[in-house]
Formats: structure tokens, sequence, C-alpha cells
């Protein structure tokens, strides 16, 4: 509420004894503001005393008409009365102190004694004092023992009015200003939902406003207002209806989530609602209610900002009550405190609110005085420490005549009416006589530095006495200039962490504290650490967005970003982990930043030890197809020197890798695949630089391949019959069939079976399923019809759609005879194994292969003559003609045919270099081949360069089929050997050979013992000699066993501790010396030298002990 303030400072001066004046002098005590007069310059008697009881600044709530402006309390004076008060000037602040007229009453005041008591509890009655105030124009016409004089004046709103009396003829300045500037009606009003409202409340931030009334709806309403606090900009939103059929105050809990309402249709009682949605009216449901017990008719209900209390305000008993609530917010733990009471000003108190800190307490009537009165609290929130101050009051009938509630905006600086006279709503603006404006930092202020300009303004109509600044809580520094109406600053070096400050500014009268704000330091920048990617990265597939993974900490994290290849992408630093598509850039830098401003960065480089650029594969296939799988990655330098497809769990070892570009590799394997349906899964197994990786495992979808009997029109391949007669008709025919097919090259196969004891005309068979594809098939069958003899027939096909046609001949029983072909050598040993058919005319008769014992029969017209073929791989093919008049005939295979060329050295030669076979140490140096192929196309040829542990330093190939010439510069470093492997491949077939160079360090080059036996140790241990290190062990054994014996026999050593002497001599030269003694795996070094020093020890101590 804006308070009227009337500052009223009277100086009484009385005359002296005598009836002159002129010697009249005053004295003045700040402190208990009394004011004495004596008379002959102070040497004389008092003639006056008065005490002024009202506040040196009186706060005058609202202008109007005969306000009382001051009270004072004489406490003697002499019966000389005739100059009392002489005269008195007014001055206008505001306009430059120009004097104006108005007219000032007296009245002295007589207290009457009354008994205000409980309506339901009619012992409950408080004393209580009430003035009546009197006109007088001369003090004769005050009683004897009145003591109490009263100032009145009209008042106008905006006023400052400084004061100056003239009592017995001395004009005093010291007390003289009313101030009618602090509460003003803005003019702003708007209609009420309701016709007879009676509650009115707002959300803490003055976004809604609600209302409720007793109208026959008996509803609360809602508002929403689109500028906060401004009731011009509210308009309704919902409503819900009332628990009460005679509705009055309503009150939110500070979170919004409890609403409370106060009624006296059922003799007075409080209800709760909860409200699902916060400050959401139409989301609030009733749950219980509370009797008041203490007043029929509650008008006005509010809890404190805890909700630990709350407070009624009974028109049936004139009072305000105060409620203990055991569980905050909670209305049914509510229960009233017995003598928790305080009377209203007035009569019918019809609303009741609290200052924020509950050091103040407001009142609401309507009638009598119509409006609001202020109560000071000397405890917060105890109704029965609050009392009245005397004149602080405002007058809202110029507004409304019947007044219903109030809401004062929680800083203070709005208050708000709705009457039910009008039915309208009313806004105010209140201010403070000390007006402190927070400048700087703003409230919530974030700051990365610890220097902190803390900035305010600061004025006040009166004397300006001091103002503090306030952190934490804690006064830090105070500035007394009392300069007004300026900006007060201060500079200070605070902590990091969480804060909150205000100024508080005083006067000659009182102190006003602003609204805290709080401000918040960090100086420390995000703590930020990438561990993904970083280093070399063994695999990545570029199809597939790398991982970034960080970890960052600060409690005031703001936002992250990833720059690479000069974009910037904006992470989410909570979850540590996101993906950006691979560039060509091995390098990103994360950012990372808090809400203060605070950056920091990680920037990482790393390599792929291999890239997976691209694969190459059909989505799709069918068991037993050949399929080719390719994947192409680049690697950091290392070599890729092993390869192995895994499809589907099987191992396929032995892929191609080629090398058409500087760290670019190329691999490959062609396999069938195997029988099985559905979805598998194939990666590539790599070596890689010495590393194993596995690629990106992708799937392909495998088809089911069949092959069986089927609809002639769709066959791939159809057999029919014919009599093996003259006339060759088609006759009908039972088979017995095996077959095996596949689409690849045959290293995986499907098998078929069929049978038909029925005699047909002819048997289709199709490929129904994987598509017009060349199916190769071989089948083994037999078949015969009721005429004719069985037969069998074997042979292989490569079939497609275009159908193949199969004729099998038949011969009748009666026509032919069984004829037994053996197959031997020249040797007339058995050869087995043979195939071999018999044709006629071309086309053949009969097939099959010989058995164990070199047989096969056939069933044939001895009439007839036939062609019959042997082969077998390794023997001549043996073709002959003849008509099988005989039952038997033996057939000699000739000579072994030459098998097939499967040397892959013929004709290769090549040249290796460097041709010395020792190489020096840190030194750059070619490496070179030279290669040729004359008799066989080569699919590639190469070399790898590593050393003995396995390190691989560079791969060189090609895929010139005849050769050619190969070169790669290398230094030898520190290595102790090198070696080129090179390898050839012909045919899918890998050929190696290898070449080793000993590496010798020069540094102790020159003629000495110690680089004789350096030099013999590395020649000796590096294997250019071909001895491993049992054979150099079994040597270096003779050596010791031949040198001991020698100087046994030449020096006559038999005692064995002699003997052991030169064995451990010779032990410790080669084992400590030379350093070739094969050490035993797992045994600590030089264990030889140990085990034969322990025993030569052991020998020592018997010879001792035996002398």
């Amino acid at each position: 509420m804006k308070k009227l303030i009337f500052i009223f400072v009277f100086i009484f001066l009385i005359g002296s004894v005598s009836a002159f004046e002129f010697d009249n002098i005053k004295s003045y005590n700040e402190d208990t503001r009394v004011l004495t007069i004596k008379n002959a310059f102070g040497l004389g008697d008092d003639i006056l005393t008065a005490r002024l009881v009202t506040p040196h600044i009186n706060k005058i709530s609202i202008g109007g008409k005969d306000t009382l402006v001051a009270e004072i309390d004489l406490s003697f004076f002499d019966e000389d009365t005739t100059n009392f008060f002489q005269s008195y000037k007014l001055y206008d602040v505001k306009n430059n102190f120009e004097e104006i007229e108005r007219e000032i009453t007296f009245k002295y005041g007589i207290d009457g004694k009354a008994n205000e008591c409980n309506v339901i509890n009619v012992e409950d009655c408080n004393l209580i004092i009430k003035t009546n105030w009197i006109k007088f124009t001369s003090v004769k016409e005050i009683p004897r023992g009145i003591t109490k004089i009263g100032l009145f004046a009209d008042t106008f709103a905006n006023e400052r009015i400084e004061w100056i009396p003239k009592i017995r003829g001395v004009e005093v300045e010291e007390w003289a200003l009313w101030d009618i500037d602090t509460a003003t009606y803005d003019n702003v009003f708007i209609a009420s939902q309701n016709s007879a409202p009676q509650g009115l409340f707002w959300k803490d931030d003055g976004t809604k406003m609600y209302e409720s009334g007793t109208t026959t709806n008996d509803r609360m309403y809602e508002s929403a207002c689109s500028d906060a606090w401004n009731l011009s900009s509210c308009s309704l939103t919902d409503f819900i209806a009332s628990q009460d059929t005679t509705q009055r105050g309503m009150f939110f809990s500070t979170n919004g989530s409890n609403l409370y309402e106060v009624g006296s249709g059922a003799g007075g009682d409080v209800y709760q609602y909860n409200c699902a949605t916060a400050w959401d009216l139409s989301t609030c449901s009733f749950i219980s209610s509370n009797a008041t017990t203490v007043d029929a008719s509650p008008f006005g209900v509010v809890f404190s900002e805890n909700g630990s209390n709350m407070y009624i305000a009974g028109v049936a008993t004139d009072k305000h009550y105060q409620y203990t609530c055991t569980s905050p917010w909670l209305l049914s733990s509510c229960t009233y405190d017995d003598v928790s009471n305080i009377s209203s000003q007035v009569l019918d108190p019809a609303d009741l609110k609290w200052k924020t800190d509950g050091t103040r307490f407001f009142g609401l009537t309507d009638s009598t005085f119509e409006g609001v009165f202020q109560y000071e609290c000397s405890t917060p929130w105890r109704i029965t420490s609050c009392t009245y101050d005397g004149v602080s009051n405002l007058s809202v009938s110029g507004q409304d005549a019947t007044p219903a509630s109030m809401f004062f905006r929680p800083d203070g600086s709005n208050f708000y009416m709705i009457g039910n006279g009008n039915d309208e709503i009313y806004q105010y603006s209140i201010a403070d006589i000390v007006a402190v404006t927070l400048n700087s930092p703003v409230d919530a202020f974030n700051s990365s530095v610890l220097l902190i300009d803390f900035n305010g303004t600061v004025s006040s109509p009166i004397t300006l006495v001091n103002v503090t600044l306030f952190i934490d809580g804690i006064l830090n520094e105070t500035n007394s200039s009392g300069i007004n109406n300026v900006d007060y600053l201060f500079t200070k070096t605070i902590l990091e962490g969480n804060h909150n400050w205000t100024y508080e500014a005083c006067d000659t009268n009182e102190c006003i504290t602003a609204t805290t704000r709080t401000f918040t330091i960090d100086i420390s920048t995000p703590a930020l650490n990438v561990t993904e990617p970083f280093g070399v990265v063994p695999f990545q597939d570029i199809s597939i967005n790398q991982t970034i993974r960080w970890n960052v900490s600060d409690i005031n994290i703001d936002t992250c970003t990833l720059e690479y290849e000069s974009v910037n992408q904006t992470v989410n630093c909570a979850v540590n982990i996101s993906n950006f598509t691979i560039g060509t850039a091995r390098t990103l830098t994360l950012y990372a930043n808090d809400t203060f401003g605070n950056l920091n960065s990680s920037t990482v480089t790393w390599s792929y030890l291999s890239l997976q650029t691209s694969s190459t594969f059909n989505a799709s296939s069918f068991e037993t197809a050949t399929e080719t799988f390719t994947v192409n990655v680049t690697t950091n330098g290392s070599v890729v020197t092993a390869g192995t497809l895994t499809f589907d769990g099987t191992e396929n070892t032995g892929a191609t890798i080629t090398n058409p570009a500087t760290n670019n590799y190329t691999i490959t394997k062609i396999i069938d695949i195997p029988l099985g349906t559905g979805t598998a899964n194939w990666t590539f197994n790599l070596t890689v630089g010495g590393h194993l990786v596995n690629t990106t495992i992708q799937n392909q979808i495998i088809n089911v391949t069949t092959f069986e009997d089927c609809n002639l029109a769709l066959s791939y391949i159809n057999i029919t019959f014919k009599n093996e007669t003259v006339a060759e008709e088609t006759v009908s025919a039972e088979i017995d069939s095996d077959w095996n097919f596949w689409l690849g090259s045959g290293t995986v196969i499907k098998t078929f079976s069929f049978a038909n004891t029925t005699e047909n005309f002819d048997y289709p068979f199709c490929l129904t399923s994987g598509g017009n594809r060349t199916l190769n098939a071989n089948v083994s069958l037999t078949y015969d019809n009721s005429i004719s003899e069985l037969r069998s027939f074997s042979n292989t096909y490569s079939l497609t759609n275009d159908p193949t046609n199969q004729t099998l001949f038949l011969l009748p029983t009666t026509d032919g005879v069984f004829v037994t072909f053996q197959t031997v050598t020249a040797a007339e040993q058995v050869i087995s194994g043979v195939d071999a058919n018999v044709t006629k005319a071309g086309d053949i008769i009969a097939s099959g292969v010989t058995d164990d014992a070199g047989l096969i029969q056939y069933f044939l017209d001895p009439d007839t003559t036939y062609v019959f073929s042997f082969s077998k791989t390794g023997f001549d093919v043996v073709t002959t003609t003849l008509k099988p008049t005989q039952s038997s005939f033996t057939i000699i295979m000739g000579g072994v045919i030459a098998p097939p060329e499967n040397d892959t050295t013929k004709g290769i030669s090549y040249i290796i270099n460097p041709l010395a076979n020792i190489l020096n140490n840190n030194t750059e140096t070619e490496f070179n081949l030279t290669f040729s192929s004359i008799f066989w196309l080569l699919d590639s040829f190469g070399f790898a360069l590593k050393n003995s542990t396995g390190d691989v330093f560079n791969l060189t190939t090609s895929t010139t089929n005849t050769g050619g010439f190969l070169s790669q510069t290398l230094n030898t470093g520190n290595n102790t050997d090198l070696i080129m492997e090179v390898f050839w491949t012909i045919n899918g077939t890998q050929t190696n050979v290898t070449r080793t160079w000993i590496v010798i360090d020069t540094s102790d080059e020159g003629f000495s013992i110690k680089t004789f036996f350096d030099d013999l140790s590395t020649y000796l241990t590096s294997g250019l000699f071909g001895l491993t290190s049992f054979g150099l062990g079994i040597i270096i054994f003779m050596i010791i066993l031949i040198t001991t014996g020698v100087l046994s026999m030449k020096l006559g050593i038999v005692n064995p501790a002699g003997l052991s002497i030169i064995v451990f001599a010779m032990v410790l030269f080669f084992d400590v010396g030379l350093g070739i003694m094969p050490n035993p795996i797992g045994a600590v070094p030089n264990f030889p030298s140990i085990f034969i020093g322990v025993i030569f020890l052991g020998l020592l101590l018997k010879e001792a002990v035996i002398r």
C-alpha cells in the first residue's frame, strides 16, 4: 500500500513569566521528542512541556478531509493560555517551498473504555480504548486533566507540506512536514466477473488474477494478464464452482498447488483444493474443509509465508484470528490458538493481508471507514503482537463504498481492491519514503570475474543518512555521505560461489531494504578431456560416423561445440558422446563453455591404423553360388600382410591383398556360399602392421538353391528314353537317380535323389530357385522298363533355362547279353575308378565307373558295333570299337599321362639387392627386386621388409603378369637383422622365398678383441650359418668338454675342484662374455653360469672340509 506521510515537526515556544515573549527559549530532546519552553532566557520557570506522540515523520495513508496529522501530549503548561498557538505558516515543499494557506483545526481528545467480546464465547472479552476528538479554539476550552491534543487538516494526494507554528512568540522549524505522496489511486479498474464479488488474489508473478463471489453461481474465476500486475490487461480464462453457497475470500499457497476459500453459508467454513497444475484453477479439486468455530461469518482467509499459520477475518466478532497448522498448507491440521486474536480497528473486517516478512498486517473494513488499516507487528506473523499504528489508514470509499477484498503485490508497489458496491476491481500504486532502486548487477547475475560493481540509486524526501551494502546477509560497507538521489557505487572482490546482495537506505526517519538479488561468480573454465578418438585408432569404417567421447565437468556447464574441418556442431555436454562424419582431417577441437562465459577446449589428433573406405559384395546370393567379397582400406603406413574372410562363422584364409596406391589396400576373397538360408554375417580379419583388426560386419541374404523334378515347360534338363533297336522308338522307363548340383565352383554342393517306380516317357528337372542362373550338376542313375534290362548312366552338366535334352537307350532283354569289361595295366594290375562309357552313333548307351576289381558290366546287343571309352588321370585314354560278341573283355591302359603342370617356380627368376649379406645400422639403404616369369602369367608379385621379431616395415607389390622392378628405401635403424620376404601368386597359389641381411653396429668398429667377439656373437645368433639354439649349445658343450680334457691331460689336473674351475671359466666366457650360450626357457638370466658356479663352490667347500 502506498503510504501517505506526514512529517510533523512541532516546537512549542512559550512566553516568560512576564507578559513579554521575547525572552522565551526552547529546548528539545530528539530521543524522547519532548519539548520544553522556559522564560527569562531560560533562567525562569517552565511555561510549557509537550511530547510529540505521533512519529517524527507521520505517515498518512491517503489524503482526506479533517485528517489527524499530529498528536501532542501536554505534560505541563501555565495558566496563561492567551497565546498558546499564535500562528502557523505552511510551505509547499514540492513547489520550491512556496507559502500556501490551509486551515489547521485543534482538537482535544477524551479516551473512553469499551469491551469487545467473542459472540461464540461471551467470556472472551477485551478492554479497548477509544478516543473522542473535540474541537477547541482556545486552551481555556480544554477540561482540566486532558493532555491529548490533536492537529487536524485537509490533506491531498501527492503533497508534501512543511508546517512551522509560532507558539508563545517563537517560530519553530524542527517539526513540520506531512507527506501525502505515497498512496494514489491509479484510476485503473475493470468489472468483476461476479455481481457480488468477495475474494481477490494474484499469482506471484502477476500474470494471473483470481476472484470469487456470492452470486447464484458461487464461482471462483481465473483471468490471464498479458502485462504482469496491470489490471487493465487481464481477461477471463476459466472458472470453477465454489464449495460454499456464500463464498467470501480466497487464497493460494506460495507454490500455487493449494487453493483455499472461506465461506459463511455453512456457518463459517474454510475449504482446501489441490491443484494438479500450479496456478491453474481448472485443475483444482476439493479435498477437505475446516469449520472456523471462532466466528460464524468469516470473510477473509490468509496463510503465513511458510503455510504454518492460517488467519481469518471475522465479521460476526469484528476480530482477526490466528490458527496454527502442524502440517504446513494442510487445512485439516490447522487449529485455533485460543488467545490469538485482535480486534479490528472498526466494525465489519472484510479481509486481511500480511506483508511478505510478517512484520506488518493490514485489515480491510467495509463499514464506518471503508478502507485499510495498518498494524505493526513486533513478532513476525504473530497476530497478538500487532497493534494499529494510529495513523496508517487508506480510505477507498472514493472508489467503492463496500470494499470486499484486497491484495498487495509482493514487492509492495501495488495494491488492489475488489468491491461489491460497484462490482469492480481497482488498482493503486504504493511508494516508500526512501526509494531504493537496485541498478546492477541484475537479479540472477552470472559473472566470470571476481570484481563486482554494485550500483543502486537512493533518494529520500528528507535527510538521507546512509546507504549500506549487504552481501549474503552480512553488512559489507556503509556510505554515510548522505547525498540524495544519486547512484551509490561499491566495488568488491568476492570469492567464487552463489551470493546475494541488497542495499539498505536510511533517512532520519526509517530504513528501507531493497529486494534481495542473487548473483553467482564462476571464474573456473570447464574441465574437459576428449578420450576418443585418440592416438592410433585400430579400425574405422568411413561410412560410419566417428564416435567422439569426452569428460567434462562444471557446475554451470552450458554448451559444448565440436569443431571439425571448419564446421561447428553443437553437442550435448551431459551425455559425453556424439559422432561426426569422417573427412580427410585427423584433428578436431571440442569447446565447452559455462553460463558465465568461461571457455575451455581440447584438441586431439589421431590416425587410423586401418580405415575401411569401401566394400563390394552382392546384397543377396544363393546357396553354392560363387561370391566375391572385397574391402578397401587405407592405413597409416602400416602394411596389410594377411587377410581372412569370416563368413557366417567360418574362416576362409588366404585373401588376395593388393596395394594399387600408397597406403591403400584392396583385400579380396572368393568363396562358394555354404548351405543354409537367412542372413549371414561377414567380415575380414586383417593383419595390419602386426595388429589384428576386423573390418565392419556386414550382412548378406542367402536364398535357397533348389533343383527338383518339375514341369516340362520350365525344365533345365529333360530325360527321355528310346529303344536301342533299328526303329529307336520312344519308350517309357523307371529311374532311380542321385544328383549333385551347385552354382559356383563346386567346393560346396547340394544333393538331390529322385526315384520313380512308374514308367514315364520323360523326366524333367528344374532349378526352381536362384533365378536364371547356370547350374552345374552331375547325375548317377539307373533305369529300366518291363521289357528291358537295367542300365546305368552318369554324366556332368552345365545347365541353363535353355533345356538340355538327354536321351537314354534301353535294350529289350531278348535282344542283348551282359558284357563285362576289366581295366588293367600292362602288368595286369587292376585299375579301379576308371570312367567308362559306351556310345553308338554318338549317342551314349551307358556309362559308369569301374569298381575295386576294375570291372564294369553293360547289357549290349551282340550284333551292334559300339565305341567304348576308358579314362583315368595318369593313364592314356583307351578307345575301342567292337561288337560285344563275348561275355568279357580286358582293357589294358597304357603309360601314365603326365600330370598337369603345377610347378610355380618354373620359368621364375629374380635378383635381390643389396647383394652384401651385412649392412650397417642407421643407414638409408635401397632394397629392390627384379622379377621375371617366362612360363606363368602372374596374379601379383612383391616383397615385404621386416625383422626377425615380426615387425613389418613396408609391403611393395605389383600386378604386372610378367614381372618387373620394385624398389623401396629403408633406414636400417637399430635392427640386428632385416628380412626380405619375396612372394608371387600364380592361379591363386602363393610362393615365398626369403633373404636375410645382418645389421651390425658400426659404433665399435676397428680391430680389437671386443669387436671380434661382438661380431662373432652377432654372426652366431643371427642364424647366418643355419645354427639353431640347440645346435649352438651342442657346439659349445663339445668345446668345453674337449678343452677341459686337453687341459687335464696336459697339466695333470685330476682334482674335481680343479676341473670345475676350468669348466666354470669356460661357461662364464660363453655365457656372460660372449652371450651366446642358450638359456633355458623361463630361467633367470645367465642360468648356466649360476648353476656351474654353485657346483664349483660346493666342490671347493668339500675340499676344505676334507682337508
